[in-house]
């Protein structure tokens, strides 16, 4: 046997183990992220175990979540478990081109900070992180009080929508953890 071929040999075993079998791996792991990826961005909608929405702390002890109402309108509503309903404010009930003026069925909803005059409506359609649930319940508040829009944002999204999941969240990872029922 020659040197040259021995030499060849043993240059193989470093390369195969420190060059080419962490590549092999590195496929593999990175096929495995691009099948969590799609799942978690709608690209796999239909096969979704558990889909993660990140959610923003508003700096008032307040989280956020970026939804698009009706296939069209981005909002920031505010997340809340405890809220019996989807809430939106005149502002955002105006660029969805809701007709508040003519709203017949008219009610109050408490929250913690008051009794509010709201209107019922459903919403056609409510995508959150590419979830998206049709013929939502909601309420808008009729006050234009500039406290509403300090205290929710655009709104706040509450158990019309999260209801119809089991959800968790985790406020140290920032996230919303919606799974199917």
């Amino acid at each position: 046997m020659k040197i040259a071929d021995y030499m060849k040999k043993i240059i193989f075993l470093p390369v195969f183990f420190f060059i080419l079998l962490p590549m092999a791996y590195s496929v593999t792991f990175d096929d495995e992220m691009e099948r969590i990826y799609r799942k978690n961005t709608g690209d796999a909608q239909e096969d979704w175990d558990a889909k993660i929405i990140p959610v923003v702390p508003d700096g008032k002890g307040h989280l956020l979540v970026d939804t698009v109402l009706n296939g069209e309108v981005h909002a920031s509503l505010t997340l809340d478990t405890g809220s019996p309903v989807l809430c939106l404010t005149s502002d955002i009930a105006q660029r969805l081109d809701l007709d508040l003026d003519n709203m017949k069925d008219v009610g109050e909803i408490m929250l913690l900070n008051g009794k509010h005059k709201v209107a019922h409506v459903n919403l056609k359609s409510v995508d959150l992180g590419g979830v998206e649930q049709e013929n939502v319940p909601a309420v808008v508040f009729l006050d234009n009080d500039k406290t509403i829009a300090d205290a929710f944002n655009d709104g706040l999204l509450g158990l019309s929508f999260l209801k119809k999941f089991n959800f968790t969240l985790d406020e140290k990872n920032r996230e919303l953890i919606l799974r199917k029922k």
